[in-house]
């Protein structure tokens, strides 16, 4: 198994990055190969190698370990929404069933609510309730005076 080339190093982080899992990303650099162990080997040790490593690095702007913790949570939240589009970008609606077809409704609901600005929000009778009781909010009856 041959390293990465630094080309390849980043080539393969950019779709690491962009939510291809591994085993699918090694496999543009190995058309040829079919056998499934070899491939996971390769990507695997793709992944660990330091080219890679440090393109990774780039990407996200430092080391896991030496970045915020806050900026760790939004790089964790971004890689995970860029591989739930990449699952639904891979695979044919029409074709899926099961658990394939409710992992990708689920994706879907979750990458809409996203590009709507509402991902990690509560939905709007609970955010109504929320500015109620938390005084945000003023709810009374309106006493109308009757005209005489």
């Amino acid at each position: 198994m041959r390293p990465p080339s630094l080309h390849e190093a980043k080539q393969f982080a950019l779709m690491l990055q962009s939510g291809v899992p591994p085993l699918v990303a090694v496999r543009y650099f190995f058309p040829e190969l079919e056998d499934e162990d070899t491939l996971l080997r390769l990507a695997r040790s793709w992944g660990l190698h330091t080219y890679v490593q440090e393109e990774v690095r780039k990407y996200q702007g430092g080391s896991w370990q030496d970045l915020p913790p806050q900026e760790r949570l939004k790089i964790a939240l971004d890689k995970h929404y860029q591989e739930m589009a990449y699952f639904l970008y891979a695979n044919n609606a029409a074709e899926m069933e099961g658990m394939r077809l409710t992992k990708s409704q689920t994706f879907r609901q979750a990458l809409e609510a996203k590009l709507a600005g509402n991902a990690g929000k509560e939905d709007a009778m609970s955010r109504f309730m929320d500015d109620v009781l938390m005084g945000r909010i003023k709810v009374g009856a309106q006493v109308a005076s009757r005209p005489n």
